[in-house]
C-alpha cells in the first residue's frame, strides 16, 4: 500500500474501525506485559495508526512512543493527544517511520505492533530488516508483542469477498474487499474498492487499494525469530488467552529478546 493511499485511508480509518475494541485490546496487552515482563513502562508501538491504543496505554501509565508511515494518521494521533489530560498526554509521543526503517534514539522496555501490521511485511527479508531495527531499541530481556494473520486459520477458512457499509454524521462509506490468494508466498492481496460520501458537500470519492497480507505459521516464525535473537514466550487468541486454532484468524505472539542477542 502506497504512502498516498495510507494518507487517504486515514481520513476514514476511525469510522471504518469504530467498532474495534481498542480499550479491551490495550488492557489485554497490558496484562500480558505485566505477566511476562513486569518491569518497565517505556513502550514503542510500531504502526500506531491514529494513536487509540497508545492513548489507552498512556492512561495506564505507560510511556508510549508511536511510529507510523502515514503523516495523516500521525496528525490525527497528535490531535487525539491534544485532547487528553495533560499528565496522560505527557506520556505520549509520535514520529514518522516504517517498520523496516525507523530511527529512535533511546531504548524501550517493550515493543508492540498491533492490528496485524506485521502481516504487511511481504517476505522473510523484510521481517528480518524490521527485527534488526527492533533489536536496536528493545532492551535485552524485553518483550516484543505483535499480532498477525495465522496460517492454519487462513488456509482453513479461506479469504472471501466482503462488503461493509458505514456512516456517521460526516460521511457514508461502502468498502468492498476482494482477496487474491498467492499460496506459494502465503500472501493474500486484499483488493479494496472504497466509496466515501462527504455528507456536508455531497461529494463522492472513490479510491482503490491493495493490501498484501502475509500469514504466518508457528514453526517458521519461531525459526526466523530465533535467528534474530528472540525466544517465544506465548502464542494465543485475543482476549481468551487460549492456544490458537483454525478459528483464530489473528493471533498474538510474544517473543523475548534474549540477553545474548
Amino acid at each position: 500500500m502506497s504512502s498516498e493511499n495510507f494518507d487517504l485511508y486515514s481520513t476514514y480509518y476511525d469510522l471504518l474501525y469504530a467498532g474495534k475494541k481498542y480499550l479491551e485490546e490495550a488492557q489485554f496487552i497490558a496484562s500480558l506485559l505485566e505477566q511476562y515482563d513486569s518491569d518497565g513502562k517505556d513502550l514503542l508501538e510500531l504502526g500506531c495508526g491514529t494513536g487509540i491504543h497508545a492513548a489507552h496505554l498512556a492512561e495506564m501509565d505507560y510511556r508510549v512512543h508511536g511510529i507510523d508511515r502515514s503523516t495523516e494518521m500521525l496528525k490525527a494521533a497528535e490531535e487525539r493527544r491534544a485532547g487528553l489530560a495533560a499528565e496522560t498526554a505527557a506520556r505520549l509521543s509520535f514520529a514518522p517511520g516504517d517498520l523496516r526503517d525507523f530511527f529512535v534514539d533511546r531504548s524501550f522496555d517493550h515493543v508492540i505492533s498491533l492490528f496485524d501490521v506485521i502481516s504487511y511485511l511481504p517476505d522473510n527479508a523484510a521481517l528480518k530488516q524490521s527485527l534488526d531495527h527492533i533489536r536496536g531499541v528493545l532492551r535485552p530481556g524485553g518483550l516484543l508483542v505483535f499480532d498477525c494473520w495465522y496460517g492454519p486459520a487462513v488456509y482453513t477458512q479461506k479469504p472471501h469477498v466482503r462488503a461493509r457499509r458505514l456512516s456517521s454524521d460526516k460521511a457514508e462509506i461502502v468498502r468492498i474487499a476482494e482477496p487474491e490468494f498467492h499460496y506459494e508466498r502465503n500472501v493474500i492481496d486484499v483488493n479494496y474498492d472504497i466509496y466515501a460520501k462527504n455528507l456536508a458537500t455531497g461529494e463522492i470519492s472513490n479510491f482503490k487499494e491493495v493490501h498484501p497480507m502475509r500469514c504466518f505459521f508457528d514453526a517458521e516464525l519461531d525459526e526466523l525469530m530465533a535467528g534474530m535473537g528472540f525466544e517465544r514466550m506465548f502464542s494465543l487468541e485475543w482476549f481468551t488467552g487460549k492456544p490458537p486454532s483454525t478459528d483464530s484468524w489473528s493471533v498474538l505472539f510474544g517473543y523475548r529478546l534474549t540477553l545474548g542477542a
